[in-house]
């Protein structure tokens, strides 16, 4: 009877041991299929943004290129002059000054050979003498880069479909900046160069997103805030392409649209030669090759676009923002007037690239990198740009000059200006 006992107090010990060691989870393995296929979903779609849209960009297969007329620099600038006398304040700058285009923008008239005033300035005069370039042996080509149609309309289509946010802002009829409409002009006090403030679901101050975060806690936002800039149409369109920034961040490769900043060189404005660039070359070089009447190439330039510009003296009261490379080049944007700064232009902000529509006109590189990319429209990360003017000067020699029949212009691998071109380091 005794052994009975035992064994039954032995049996539900045992009993009691196994029922201890039991251990419940609760589990929901459709809610785990869902994140896997919600993470899987955004791979694939930050995979298409960057390999069909930012990939054809920067090697500049989406872009059409267009030559204007080709002048040598000394009849540019006699058909070009900048007359300074104006009253300040009929002036986009308040410097007096006004060439034929800003004038006609200004009056609507076209009156501007018929003005006598003061002093007469002629377009790029400074930079040419600081980079030593003869104006006598040089030209000037005008280069327009848009983004081919289809390409443009798909690439929107995409990014609306994307966001998780939008915010637009027409520059159609834009003020002036100065007066009292322009200073409460939406796109003016979103897009201006410095202490920018935008409106709307996507800015820092009364919209949607977070106002406040430190520059530790920017790589885990799920904003990413870009824009589309629409020069034709005269707008620009803010998209949050919401957790973008952490699936850029994952796949390396791409990382650097995140801060543009870090890989576009070191320019600042105490180096004459600015025609620098990182080990690691990502945008696509521009190359411009001049050849005879029978087809043969006499003169080959190569221009790195991958690096941040600085100001280049039109007068001394204008500028445009551009590189240029001693005894050789200047590049710089044409922002349809050379008695503007680009900051007065319907450009605004700083543009700190060059050469590709891909842009940042938030940040002055050449000042440092800063922190908040993309994390409201105030700061985007990056801007897409539907096309931009440029004008660029090379220095040859009167019997090249001669020579020359015609001029193409394409994009060439990245590194090619490295390999090509004579650099003073």
């Amino acid at each position: 009877m005794k052994q009975i006992i035992l064994l039954v107090t032995i049996a539900l010990l045992q009993a009691q041991l196994l029922s201890s060691q039991e251990a419940q989870k609760s589990i929901n393995l459709s809610s785990q299929e869902g994140q896997k296929s919600s993470d899987q979903t955004l791979v694939v779609e930050v995979n298409k943004f960057t390999e069909e849209f930012i990939q054809p960009m920067i090697r500049g297969e989406s872009y059409n290129i267009t030559i204007g007329d080709i002048q040598l620099v000394p009849d540019y600038q006699k058909s070009n002059p900048i007359k300074c006398g104006f009253p300040d304040d009929s002036t986009f700058e308040r410097n007096g000054c006004h060439d034929r285009a800003s004038y006609f923008a200004w009056h609507d008239n076209d009156y501007f050979d018929q003005e006598s005033v003061g002093k007469v300035t002629y377009p790029f005069t400074s930079t040419l003498n600081k980079y030593q370039i003869n104006p006598v042996n040089s030209i000037i080509i005008p280069i327009s880069i848009n983004l081919k149609s289809e390409f443009k309309k798909a690439l929107l289509l995409f990014l609306k479909a994307q966001t998780d946010g939008i915010n637009e802002i027409s520059y159609a009829n834009l003020p002036k900046k100065k007066w009292g409409a322009g200073r409460k002009n939406k796109y003016i006090n979103c897009m201006r160069e410095f202490t920018n403030e935008c409106s709307g679901s996507l800015s820092r101050y009364g919209g949607e997103l977070i106002s406040h975060v430190s520059p530790g806690d920017i790589n885990s936002l799920e904003n990413f805030v870009i824009n589309f800039i629409d020069r034709k149409q005269k707008k620009v369109t803010f998209f949050n392409l919401k957790n973008y920034r952490q699936e850029l961040l994952r796949t390396r490769e791409y990382r650097y649209l995140t801060n543009l900043c870090y890989v576009m060189g070191d320019r600042t404005s105490s180096r004459l030669d600015t025609y620098t660039k990182p080990h690691l070359a990502i945008f696509d070089d521009i190359e411009v090759t001049f050849s005879d009447k029978n087809g043969d190439s006499i003169h080959r330039v190569v221009i790195n676009t991958q690096g941040s510009v600085e100001r280049l003296g039109i007068n001394y009261e204008s500028s445009t923002n551009g590189i240029a490379l001693e005894n050789h080049f200047i590049f710089a944007y044409d922002y349809g007037s050379n008695a503007i700064k680009g900051r007065t232009s319907d450009h605004m902000g700083w543009s700190s690239m060059i050469g590709h529509l891909i842009n940042d006109t938030r940040h002055n590189f050449s000042r440092g990198c800063g922190s908040f990319y993309g994390v409201w429209s105030d700061t985007p990360a990056f801007s897409l740009v539907s096309n931009y003017e440029y004008n660029l000067i090379v220095q040859l020699n009167k019997s090249l000059i001669q020579q020359i029949a015609s001029v193409d212009i394409k994009y060439v691998p990245g590194d090619t200006s490295l390999e090509e071109m004579v650099i003073i380091r």
